[in-house]
């Protein structure tokens, strides 16, 4: 048996599930129907369309049966219907249950690297400053823009190096980060001229860029009297690579350090991190005293040879010395936002004796010259000293109970305990350290 539509013969896959019924008033017609629903089940593995014979009823009966016959058949198909809607429905339901718990499996396993300083933020590419390239001059009257050499999947942080500042205080410094291909801005940055003495800046974003691979670009731009120098640090051939200052190409290129971060995901910030002014609001935000802020970390015993930074353990060994304390200050570790203070501590040779630890906070302006006496802690401004055997994990927690008036330091301090008198594979390190805001 064939099918045909308006003198066109229509294929089975286009015939089922189209077909619903099939109305038999003949025995051939039957036969033929028997036959066409024995090809649709043999050709796809599904129940045949069903079958209204009709041929033994009378003639007169036959309209008021066919009707009733594709009323039921109509309303079959309606039930049928709306099962799979429902059916569906809760599919759907399940899995966007699914979905909303692991999200927040996602979110407690994120938290968790968080928490632990599991994972850092990867510095991806170091151009540093060549002096004798000279700087790019910026003012009010001369934003610069420029391409970053490194693609912005990832992306988390960007570090711009200030070769001189003219009227640092009168003026504030712009940063956009956009994408060149979609136009979008993903971050703007603003620093106060009088945090730009220090030569370098670290614009860190929370989350890193997504994965997508796009073209980032910079924009720099200087609000008030005054000028910034920005170092350069090489020459570039290609003109979409190089510096533009108020839309013309320099020929060099923005000395600079990326770092980057897992697509889309959230990892502690480091210590000297500016953030965008749009940074949204979290009830808790970890920053990591990373190596790079180690790396600024004074030595307040000078006598004592062995104090360095771990980098692979984002960690600082005060190696403590006879009787005397052993210290080490962080300068301007804390921002004024700090709520607790996390350090763990880890003495990292079997051979050691028990060692102690212990950490304060002061004011930076009560920061000691190296050799001179610690300053006066507050009470509530240090930790009591903690007895630790080597190769034993500890934590030091230190919560601020006063809201800083500003920038603090962090001093880390080590002894060995009352009647020890070798300190001899001392190998006592704070590290990592962790400041909640």
């Amino acid at each position: 048996m064939s099918v045909s539509l308006d003198g066109v013969p229509v294929p089975d896959f286009q015939l089922y599930p189209g077909l619903l019924l099939g109305i038999a008033l003949t025995d051939e017609s039957h036969q033929a129907l028997e036959t066409l629903s024995a090809r649709v089940s043999e050709r796809f593995a599904c129940a045949p369309p069903a079958v209204a014979d009709l041929t033994d009823s009378p003639e007169n009966d036959v309209p008021a049966q066919a009707s009733a016959a594709v009323i039921a058949a109509l309303q079959a198909e309606l039930d049928r219907v709306t099962a799979g809607n429902v059916a569906l429905t809760r599919a759907i339901a399940a899995v966007r249950g699914d979905h909303e718990r692991t999200q927040a499996a996602f979110a407690r396993l994120e938290n968790f690297v968080l928490g632990n300083n599991l994972a850092k933020r990867t510095e991806c590419l170091s151009l540093l400053p060549a002096r004798e390239l000279g700087s790019i001059l910026l003012s009010q009257d001369s934003a610069v823009e420029q391409r970053l050499p490194v693609g912005s999947s990832g992306l988390s942080d960007i570090g711009l190096f200030v070769a001189d500042v003219e009227c640092p205080q009168d003026g504030m410094l712009t940063v956009s980060l956009r994408t060149v291909e979609d136009d979008v801005l993903h971050a703007t940055w603003q620093v106060l001229g009088d945090a730009l003495v220090d030569g370098r800046i670290r614009l860190t974003l929370p989350v890193g860029l997504s994965v997508e691979q796009l073209t980032p670009s910079l924009q720099v731009a200087w609000t008030g009297d005054g000028v910034v120098r920005l170092a350069v640090a090489m020459f570039h051939p290609d003109p979409r690579f190089q510096a533009h200052v108020a839309g013309v190409p320099d020929g060099r290129v923005l000395a600079c350090r990326l770092w980057s971060y897992i697509p889309g995901c959230e990892a502690p910030i480091p210590a000297v991190a500016i953030l965008p002014t749009e940074a949204p609001v979290r009830p808790l935000r970890k920053r990591v005293l990373d190596a790079e802020t180690l790396h600024e970390t004074i030595n307040l015993v000078p006598d004592n040879p062995h104090f360095r930074v771990l980098p692979e353990n984002d960690a600082l060994l005060v190696h403590p010395m006879g009787g005397a304390v052993s210290a080490a200050v962080v300068p301007g570790a804390l921002a004024a936002t700090a709520a607790l203070i996390r350090a763990q501590i880890l003495t990292r040779s079997a051979e050691a004796q028990d060692i102690e630890y212990a950490m304060a906070i002061a004011p930076a302006d009560l920061r000691p010259a190296p050799g001179e006496a610690l300053p006066p802690f507050s009470e509530d401004a240090v930790t009591g000293w903690v007895r630790l055997p080597p190769q034993e994990t500890g934590d030091l927690l230190l919560p601020v109970t006063t809201p800083l008036d500003g920038p603090h330091d962090l001093y880390l301090m080590t002894r060995l305990p009352k009647g020890g008198n070798d300190a001899s594979h001392a190998l006592a390190t704070f590290g990592p350290i962790m400041v909640t805001e």
